[in-house]
């Protein structure tokens, strides 16, 4: 009589354990226990669903892996691949937080940035990935190490700064050859990294109604060092000021 009750509870008892590992996103775990139930107890439907359910998920999981995988065997980490391995883990940190095989999967793209990525990559990693330790380490080493690089050279810095908008149109060197950079022509404050040497920098105001004429400013940059332009322009009236501010 007692092992009668006992086998018409078992069934609930399993019920229970599964909706725990559903809840909790366990799902190998539940798959597995799902598929035994489903086995054991044929006549019950709760388990088929519960089998179909799981598998469907797991399918999931294993898909984002492949994807993960087939990305592995690509050669260079480029800024392209980080994107792409980044949206994954973005997916399955959600979906699957607790499936072992996505912590393995994420220490092995972790190790694989330590040893192969730039600073670049490194700090698009961290986009995906905000608050791993090993990354952020791992930044502020590579931040050092460039540091140190730019010591043993002859490369200084201009930081440009036109109050309260404006635009660096263009910057040429001593011999009056235009400097090519990615950052000119753009809007300020920017931080330049350029050699030893002078420069003749045009820079241009912005304000309310339209754009002053452009200025010559004659700069300096000395190695291991950061020079300044700073411009100041109250043509901007206040009202004008607050809208571009977003107040």
């Amino acid at each position: 009589m007692q092992a009668n009750r006992g086998l018409t509870l078992l069934p609930e008892q399993v019920n229970r354990e599964i909706i725990q590992l559903r809840n909790t996103k366990k799902w190998a775990d539940g798959q597995k226990l799902a598929g035994v139930a489903k086995s054991v107890f044929s006549s019950d439907p709760r388990f088929v669903a519960y089998a179909e359910y799981f598998d469907d998920r797991v399918g999931r999981l294993n898909s984002l892996l492949d994807e993960l995988y087939s990305l592995s065997e690509k050669q260079e980490t480029s800024s392209k691949v980080i994107d792409e391995v980044g949206k994954i883990f973005t997916k399955l940190v959600v979906d699957y937080p607790s499936e072992p095989a996505v912590l393995e999967e994420r220490g092995v793209w972790i190790n694989r940035l330590k040893q192969e990525a730039s600073i670049e990559l490194i700090e698009q990693a961290l986009e995906f990935f905000p608050d791993n330790t090993e990354l952020k380490n791992l930044q502020q080493m590579c931040k050092e190490q460039d540091r140190l690089a730019l010591l043993d050279t002859g490369i200084g810095q201009l930081e440009i700064v036109i109050l309260p908008w404006g635009e660096i149109l263009e910057i040429r060197d001593a011999q009056g050859q235009v400097v090519s950079d990615p950052n000119v022509p753009g809007t300020t404050p920017r931080t330049l990294s350029l050699p030893t040497g002078n420069y003749t920098v045009i820079v241009r105001t912005i304000n309310g109604d339209s754009n002053e004429d452009p200025e010559i400013v004659e700069a300096e940059v000395m190695a291991q060092h950061l020079s300044r332009i700073i411009r100041n322009f109250s043509a901007l009236d206040e009202v004008t000021y607050f809208e571009r501010i977003g107040w």
